[in-house]
């Protein structure tokens, strides 16, 4: 069963006892505490059992000052040993009051230097396991330490599986300076416990858009949004109409990636994205009431309109678009059927155009209306444009197909002839790929990105 954790710093001012209460919830409230710690374990430890943690880093000044008894400096005797309870002694006074949980605390450095920084954050890694629920409490995180701890959250998030279920920040200051405060009545001391977990939320935000930007991944995108989404929808009983197109949008870019990631070329030819494209154009002048959404909606619309508006060389963006993307298997697959299908319709036209090759087709009996999806179709395409390639450069043998050397040598202008060097070039190292590298002579893995790059480039020149 995986551990409740109350992790905190401790500073070394001489604080000021206060009522502390949850920002929003006055009922939840904890009268005359000195310490923060003390109001957090009051509000929010009460279900933590022997097995759970107060955590607490403490420099080895907020150590003797507020951890240990009578540790504040005395004015009267120069010396640091004013009567203080110190917040050791205000846990275990807890402890009596039938709360469950082990006081444990550690030293940190004060992070006056890098390596200091290093220190902090192995020290804060190392205290945390597998699964822990964590409440971080920044309150007395002194200098950079409240950003070092959000980040070191996201770190364990994702190394040790940790749950966060509360960043908290106890806002003394909005009662005033100490020198108010203290002639003030305690009953006036009202100060609020805020929830910063939108810290975190910030994070996650960030995270999702980098696998975005860099991956092409949309998971965590949908992981952050969704939520969100969903309580938008139930607030509105379903009648937010900006909040459902923004669901929308999100599910189908996820499907969109999912088709380019599986190579499903025969689901993006036949897509239609005229919704997605318009709700694109006009989310980020809505009045979304999710914060970072605008922004990021802007940066999907521009990363996948070449995709969307492309049509029949939809194959051609999104070998582009898997390239960058890191997903080189699949910009070599997508390049090459996108070329051949491409090129089936252009010898149904040539054919159509050109009574001397419809004659031989038919002669032959080859398909003079090819179908994209046939399987057949498809082989004997695919081996005219090898022809072609071949006839170009006198590479053809005696015993070769006579029919398919007939049309080849029809088909020997710039532009055929530019089409099947290109798709016979693609396919050595698709092959190369496909066969994970176990061939004879296999070729580098950064030859193989270099190059289909390369094959892109020719592509776009030759059809523009």
């Amino acid at each position: 069963m995986s551990r409740k954790i109350l992790l905190s710093f401790l500073g070394t001012n001489n604080y000021i006892p206060c009522n502390y209460y949850i920002e929003g919830q006055n009922g939840r409230k904890v009268e005359n505490v000195k310490y923060i710690q003390e109001a957090l374990v009051r509000l929010e430890c009460k279900d933590f059992s022997s097995q759970d943690k107060v955590l607490l880093f403490l420099t080895k000044k907020a150590e003797k000052m507020n951890y240990w008894d009578n540790g504040q400096f005395n004015p009267e005797t120069k010396e640091f040993n004013f009567l203080n309870a110190g917040l050791n002694t205000c846990l275990k006074k807890l402890k009596k009051e039938d709360f469950h949980f082990q006081i444990n605390h550690k030293p940190i450095k004060e992070g006056f230097s890098k390596e200091e920084v290093w220190s902090i954050f192995e020290t804060v890694a190392d205290e945390i396991q597998e699964g822990d629920q964590v409440i971080f409490d920044i309150t007395h995180a002194f200098r950079f330490l409240p950003m070092l701890g959000v980040v070191l959250l996201n770190f364990l998030k994702v190394t040790k599986n940790i749950t966060v279920l509360g960043i908290h920040y106890g806002a003394f200051e909005k009662l005033g300076s100490i020198q108010e405060v203290i002639k003030m009545e305690i009953e006036d001391r009202n100060a609020p416990i805020l929830d910063l977990n939108i810290l975190l939320e910030f994070q996650t935000w960030t995270s999702a858009v980098n696998n975005f930007v860099k991956f092409g991944e949309t998971k965590e995108l949908s992981k952050v949004s969704q939520p969100i989404i969903n309580r938008l929808m139930s607030k509105s009983k379903g009648t937010d109409l900006v909040t459902k197109d923004v669901r929308y949008v999100i599910d189908q870019l996820a499907l969109l990636l999912s088709n380019l990631q599986t190579n499903r070329l025969n689901i993006l030819l036949d897509q239609d994205f005229t919704d997605f494209k318009e709700k694109l154009e006009k989310l980020p002048e809505s009045d979304i009431d999710i914060k970072p959404i605008k922004q990021i909606l802007k940066l999907i619309q521009n990363k996948v309109t070449p995709i969307i508006i492309s049509r029949e060389l939809i194959w051609l963006e999104s070998a582009k678009w898997c390239l960058e993307h890191q997903l080189v298997q699949q910009a070599y697959t997508q390049l090459q059927e996108g070329l051949l299908t491409y090129s089936m319709q252009l010898f149904e036209n040539e054919i159509n155009s050109n009574n001397a090759l419809k004659t031989l087709f038919e002669k032959h009996s080859f398909p003079t209306s090819p179908e994209r999806g046939h399987i057949q179709d498809r082989l004997f395409f695919s081996s005219l444009l090898n022809f072609i390639y071949k006839a170009s450069r006198n590479m053809l043998k005696d015993n070769d197909e006579g029919g398919l050397v007939e049309i080849s040598m029809i088909l020997q202008g710039d532009f055929f002839k530019s089409l099947g060097t290109i798709y016979a070039y693609i396919t050595e190292p698709r092959n190369d790929i496909n066969h994970a590298g176990i061939r004879n002579d296999p070729m580098k893995s950064a030859a193989l990105k270099t190059r289909i790059g390369e094959l892109i480039k020719q592509v776009e020149t030759l059809l523009s």
